[in-house]
């Protein structure tokens, strides 16, 4: 069975519980890859899936330190931004040693994207309100600045919610 489900990358605890649901259910994950999620039907389990990031796939990664918590890898799925770890553990015991620097990374690189975004949209905002402001078109000028306000709120919300994310360490 093959089902398609799309997460945050900042945040792996919902794909997790997605995962141990299907488990809970007889479902046990197989492989991921472009399709999906590849599940083989067998008796519903009661085990905890992690997911890992790694965003340099250069090198090579230990998992030495998944083994010591009873994870075993079950599927890797390459993608452009880097590698994804999907371990299955049994009898797993809490707090759960991540890695979660590489996440952190991807986090941070955001921030600055939507920052330079922000930065720009606003120096065209001001550029093209001045531009109109001299034309003396007060009609295109209330029209951008609309427009200009609910994009800079819109990247505000983006902004401050990867704050957010990167202040509660997800």
């Amino acid at each position: 069975m093959i089902e398609q489900k799309e997460f945050s990358l900042f945040n792996p605890k919902p794909e997790e519980d997605y995962l141990n649901e299907m488990a809970l259910k007889g479902l046990v994950l197989e492989k991921v890859d472009e399709q999906g999620y590849h599940f083989k039907e067998t008796d519903p389990i009661d085990a905890y899936y992690l997911v890992e990031f790694y965003e340099n796939i250069e090198e090579s990664v230990d998992l030495s330190i998944y083994q010591i918590q009873n994870f075993e890898l079950v599927s890797q799925f390459f993608t452009k931004k880097g590698i994804w770890l999907y371990f299955l553990g049994h009898h797993v015991e809490e707090p759960i040693q991540r890695h979660m620097t590489d996440r952190d990374s991807l986090l941070d690189k955001a921030i600055k994207r939507v920052e330079m975004f922000g930065i720009t949209l606003s120096g065209f905002i001001i550029i093209f309100s001045i531009f109109y402001i001299i034309k003396e078109n007060s009609i295109y000028f209330w029209i951008l600045l609309l427009l200009g306000s609910g994009f800079l709120v819109y990247i505000l919300r983006i902004y401050f919610g990867l704050r957010k994310m990167r202040k509660i360490g997800l």
